[in-house]
């Protein structure tokens, strides 16, 4: 059987990280990382108090910024392989020896992709319950394979499991500060992957550490745009993965006016998307729409489902 570790870059996590790595804690898994970005809440304190001895803590002297983190918790395994996972997430049981088992029939993977569902902060309430529920498992060759299959949510860190020598030789340095570390590593190492269609993991939605905004989810989502069109991958592979990504900003905008929010990342958007026909009949106008026109609409609704 092949060595696997799993990763978690965290900071601030004491909320959600317990019952994290508790969900971790199964067959398949060697050792859990805890690479801790200088926390100021009781991280610590929750990690110690599981007494796993499975787990392998690290807390960096100073922040080092999310993708220098998520680097070293890699880094800092000894697995041959890694599962990169959210402090806030959960593994569903099982998963870990489905994973081993693959890994040990398919021995020159570089990726495994996993499908997820996704629920909401408490956990109680589903949401999602496949993320793609059309494909089914599947085996792919190169970038433009991989992207194909699993580009709508590849970059959520908790469905990626990465060769750990593959990960260490690729160089990162222009990848940092975007936020998707992760995501341009993979862009760079993919050769062989294979895609789970069965969701092992449950994202944790409404993470409540921080609000995020639409305007600020776009910003950085942007990112992520601008890693694919500077991969390898061919031009008709990123044109087809942008017009997908296109489609979902209208529900972020309506989102941004009803809470009386301007759209500040038109003029990212515009660079990016100019040449797209769907952008310029459909995005810029409801991004010129006043914010009391969402308003009015989301009133005439309420009234509709009343009656």
């Amino acid at each position: 059987m092949v060595t696997l570790s799993v990763a978690i870059p965290t900071f601030n996590g004491a909320d959600t990280i317990s019952e994290t790595v508790r969900s971790l804690d199964q067959d398949g898994v060697n050792e859990i990382i805890i690479s801790d970005n200088c926390s100021t809440d009781a991280t610590e304190t929750v990690i110690k108090n599981l007494h796993n001895n499975k787990i392998r803590y690290y807390r960096n002297i100073q922040n080092l910024g999310f993708d220098k983190n998520c680097d070293l918790a890699v880094k800092r395994a000894t697995g041959e392989y890694v599962w990169l996972f959210s402090d806030d997430d959960i593994m569903q049981p099982g998963a870990a020896k489905k994973v081993c088992n693959l890994l040990s029939c398919y021995s020159t993977l570089s990726i495994v992709s996993v499908n997820h569902s996704i629920r909401d902060y408490t956990l109680k309430k589903k949401m999602v319950e496949r993320f793609n529920p059309d494909l089914n498992d599947c085996l792919t060759h190169g970038l433009d394979e991989f992207l194909s299959v699993v580009w709508k949510h590849h970059s959520l860190i908790s469905t990626n499991v990465v060769r750990q020598e593959n990960w260490v030789g690729i160089g990162y340095t222009w990848f940092i500060g975007s936020g998707f570390l992760h995501v341009g590593k993979i862009y760079e190492m993919v050769d062989m992957a294979y895609y789970i269609a069965e969701p092992l993991v449950i994202n944790r939605s409404g993470n409540g550490r921080g609000l995020c905004m639409p305007d600020k989810i776009v910003n950085i989502e942007l990112n992520r745009i601008k890693l694919l069109i500077d991969s390898s991958a061919k031009r008709q592979t990123v044109k087809k993965c942008i017009a997908e990504y296109i489609r979902t900003i209208p529900n972020r905008i309506i989102w941004s006016k009803r809470i009386n929010r301007s759209f500040t990342v038109f003029p990212s958007l515009l660079k990016y998307f100019w040449t797209s026909p769907y952008f310029l009949i459909v995005c810029v106008p409801l991004m010129v729409l006043p914010c009391e026109v969402y308003h009015i609409g989301a009133g005439i609704k309420k009234l509709l489902k009343l009656g």
